[in-house]
C-alpha cells in the first residue's frame, strides 16, 4: 500500500481539493497539515466560475452557493461613489456556475468536512522538515519525529511552502507586492441605509487615499478590505505593532473623503483582520523526482487576481485526472504533462495580477483621472470578453 499511496503536504484549498479528487479516482492518500488544529483563518474571497466547476464535480457548488453569496458584477467606483465602470462577472448560464464570494472559514470548513466524510486522514500538527527518496518510495519526515512513505508528495503548503524549499532551496523566496491589506465582516443591521447596496456587486473603489473594496459574503454579511503602499522595511511592524483602535483612526483618517459607506465600515469593525501581499512567480518547474507543488506553494498570485483559489481547484482536479487517466506508476510524464497545461495559464494569470497591482497604486490627482479615463475606456472596450479566457476553463474529469 506504501508504493500506492499519494501524501499531500498541506490541508488548505489545494490539499483538501487534491485528495477529494484523489479519493474519487480510488487512489490511496493521505493529508498532512503544519498548523496543530483546524482553525478559522483569513477573510473572504471570490470563486470564478472556473473554480466553482471543480468544486461542482465534487457535488460541494450547490452548498457552497446556498452558504455565500453570487456576485454578478463588479462595481469601479472613484472615492466619491462616481462610476468608472461596470462589468459583468461569470454567470451562470455562460459558464455553468456563477463567480460566489464566500468566506475562507466557510468554504475550507466545507472541504474539510467532506474529506472526513469520505474517510480522508486529514492529519494535524506535522510540519514538514525532510523528505528522503529510495528506490520506488518517498519519505516525509515531520517535526514531531513522524515518518510516513509513499509513492508521491505533493506540496500542497502553500506561499511558504515548507516542501518547495526542501525540493528548490534556491528558488525565488515569496516577493513583497507593495501592499499592506486590511479589512473586515459586519453584519448587514450594523450598516444605515443598507438598501442603496447591491448585494450582487463586488465595488472596487480607487481614489488618492488608497483602493477600498466591499461586498456580501452572503446575503446579511457585508465584507471589505482595504490595500495601502507600505514600504517593505516598515510593513511587519504594521502588522505587530497596531491595535484595532490605532487601525480604525487610521484608515478613517485616511478614507474621510470616500462615499458611503467606506467610513461606515470602517468605523463599526471591531476587529480587523491584517495581511501582506506577496506572490511567486510561476518557476520553470514545480517537480522533482517524486515530488510535485500544487496551488500557491508553486505560483501564488497577488490578491488582485481574483483567482488564487480557482487556480489551487484547478491544479488539484487536473493533476488528479493524470493520476487517474495514467497511473501514478506514470508519475514522471505525468508532471511533464500537468506543468505543460498549467504554466500557460497561471503565467497569464500572473501578468494580469501585475496590471491590478498597478492599478492599486496611488498616483496624485491628475494620475489618477488618467487612470480612471484608461480603466473607463478599456474595460468599456473589452468588458465580459476580456474575462472569458479565465472563466470558460473547464477540465472534463471524464475524457
Amino acid at each position: 500500500m506504501e508504493n500506492e499511496k499519494v501524501i499531500i503536504a498541506g490541508g488548505g484549498m489545494a490539499g483538501l481539493t487534491l485528495a477529494l479528487f484523489l479519493k474519487k479516482a480510488g487512489i490511496p492518500v493521505a493529508v498532512y497539515e503544519a498548523y496543530p488544529e483546524f482553525k478559522n483563518s483569513g477573510l473572504s474571497f471570490t470563486i470564478a466560475p472556473n473554480g466553482m466547476q471543480v468544486l461542482a464535480e465534487l457535488g460541494l457548488s450547490t452548498a457552497i452557493i446556498k452558504s455565500g453569496n453570487i456576485i454578478s458584477a463588479f462595481e469601479f467606483k472613484n472615492a466619491g461613489g462616481g462610476r468608472i465602470a461596470r462589468i459583468r462577472t461569470g454567470h451562470g448560464e455562460q459558464y455553468g456556475q456563477p463567480s460566489v464570494m464566500i468566506s475562507r472559514y466557510t468554504l475550507h470548513k466545507a472541504l474539510y468536512g467532506a474529506a472526513l466524510a469520505q474517510g480522508i486522514a486529514v492529519n494535524y500538527g506535522k510540519k514538514l522538515i525532510a523528505i528522503n527518496e529510495r528506490g520506488e518510495m518517498v519519505t516525509a519526515l515531520f517535526e514531531d519525529g513522524t515518518q510516513v512513505n509513499g509513492a508521491l508528495l505533493i506540496g500542497a503548503d502553500g506561499i511558504h511552502s515548507a516542501t518547495r524549499q526542501l525540493i528548490f532551496p534556491d528558488a525565488p523566496k515569496p516577493a513583497y507586492v507593495g501592499f499592506y491589506g486590511t479589512g473586515g465582516i459586519l453584519d448587514i443591521k450594523d450598516i444605515n441605509n443598507d438598501e442603496t447596496l447591491n448585494k450582487g456587486d463586488l465595488t472596487l473603489v480607487y481614489g488618492n487615499a488608497g483602493f477600498f473594496g466591499y461586498g456580501f459574503d452572503k446575503p446579511d454579511e457585508i465584507l471589505w478590505w482595504s490595500s495601502l503602499e507600505v514600504p517593505e522595511n516598515e510593513v511587519k511592524s504594521f502588522v505587530t505593532n497596531n491595535t484595532d483602535d490605532q487601525i480604525r483612526n487610521r484608515l478613517l483618517d485616511l478614507f474621510a473623503d470616500y462615499h458611503h459607506p467606506v467610513k461606515e465600515l470602517v468605523a463599526k469593525t471591531k476587529q480587523f483582520a491584517q495581511t501582506i501581499s506577496y506572490q511567486i512567480a510561476p518557476l520553470d518547474g514545480w517537480h522533482k523526482g517524486r515530488v510535485i507543488l500544487i496551488g500557491d506553494a508553486g505560483h501564488a498570485l497577488s490578491t488582485t487576481s481574483g483567482q488564487g483559489a480557482s487556480m489551487a481547484f484547478e491544479d488539484a482536479m487536473f493533476l488528479a485526472k493524470l493520476f487517474k487517466d495514467n497511473g501514478i506508476a506514470n508519475y514522471q510524464q505525468i508532471f511533464k504533462l500537468f506543468e505543460a497545461e498549467r504554466m500557460p495559464r497561471l503565467k497569464k494569470f500572473f501578468e494580469a495580477a501585475k496590471r491590478g497591482n498597478s492599478d492599486k497604486k496611488v498616483t496624485g490627482t491628475f494620475g489618477l483621472f488618467i487612470k480612471e479615463k484608461m480603466m473607463a475606456f478599456f474595460i468599456g472596450l473589452f468588458g465580459e470578453k476580456g474575462l472569458k479566457w479565465q472563466y470558460s476553463y473547464k477540465i472534463n474529469w471524464n475524457k
